[in-house]
C-alpha cells in the first residue's frame, strides 16, 4: 500500500513560513497562543483547520493580520528579519534599562558610522 504524502495547504504553509520567519518553534508558538504543541503541528500539516477565533489569536501572536495568515494578501516583510536577530532582540529586551540602552547606543553608533562612510563623510 502506498504511503500517504502529507501536502500542506496554503494556510498551513503560511503558518510554517511566518512562524519560522519570526524565529519561533512550534512549542513556543503553542505556549504563546495557549494551544497545545500537537494542535500547532496539526494546523501546520493540514490535518486540522483552526476556527476564526484561533486564526485571530495566531495572527496577533505572530504580529501579522488575519488576512496575511489566511492568504488574502501577502504578508509584508515577513522574511526581512532573521530568526537569529529576533532571538538576540529578545535577549536584549530582558536586560536592565541601562544595559539595554548601552547596546542600542552601540548599534546606533555603528549604523551611523557605516552610513557616514557610505555617503562619503568621515
Amino acid at each position: 500500500m502506498p504511503r500517504r504524502v502529507k501536502t500542506r495547504t496554503p494556510f498551513a504553509q503560511r503558518l510554517v513560513n511566518i512562524r519560522s520567519a519570526k524565529g519561533l518553534t512550534q512549542m513556543e508558538l503553542a505556549r504563546m497562543t495557549r494551544l497545545s504543541p500537537r494542535v500547532i503541528a496539526l494546523y501546520e500539516t493540514h490535518i486540522l483547520q483552526p476556527n476564526m477565533a484561533v486564526v485571530v489569536r495566531l495572527a496577533k501572536v505572530l504580529q501579522v493580520s488575519s488576512d496575511d495568515l489566511l492568504g488574502h494578501r501577502a504578508a509584508v516583510n515577513q522574511k526581512t528579519v532573521s530568526p537569529k536577530v529576533i532571538k538576540r532582540a529578545k535577549l536584549i529586551d530582558h536586560l536592565s534599562p541601562t544595559h539595554k540602552k548601552a547596546i542600542l547606543d552601540l548599534i546606533d553608533s555603528y549604523h551611523h558610522k557605516r552610513a557616514s562612510r557610505k555617503n562619503g563623510v568621515g
